[in-house]
């Protein structure tokens, strides 16, 4: 269960940290680059770059996704998991009754 919170907290934030400076960069066509020293990077001036950096932003959401789909696919086989032990746990009673009453009978028939 902490798999499923963890995982999609993880990757609602890897989202969010790039959507929004996208967003921004879409509307104004100014984007700031990553890490100590920040530059601005105009899409008028520097077209080339400005798209390197923008990809780069939607692969950092991509990763953020890919996190978001680990939990949902850990819930969805924990849950799957849990609907399986149901009948598997069903079954191995009935076999076990089963094999009970044989034991029983063949032990009568020699006393």
């Amino acid at each position: 269960m902490f798999v499923v919170f963890g995982s999609s907290l993880a990757g609602l934030y890897l989202i969010l940290r790039d959507l929004f400076p996208w967003l921004e960069a879409q509307r104004s066509g100014v984007l700031r680059t990553r890490g100590y020293n920040r530059k601005r990077v105009l899409r008028a001036e520097d077209p080339e770059r400005f798209r390197a950096l923008l990809r780069n932003r939607v692969d950092g959401m991509i990763i953020g996704l890919l996190a978001v789909g680990v939990g949902i696919c850990w819930a969805f086989f924990g849950l799957f998991a849990l609907v399986l032990i149901f009948p598997i746990a069903a079954i191995m009673t009935g076999m076990s009754k089963r094999g009970k009453t044989k034991a029983k009978v063949v032990a009568d028939e020699f006393a």
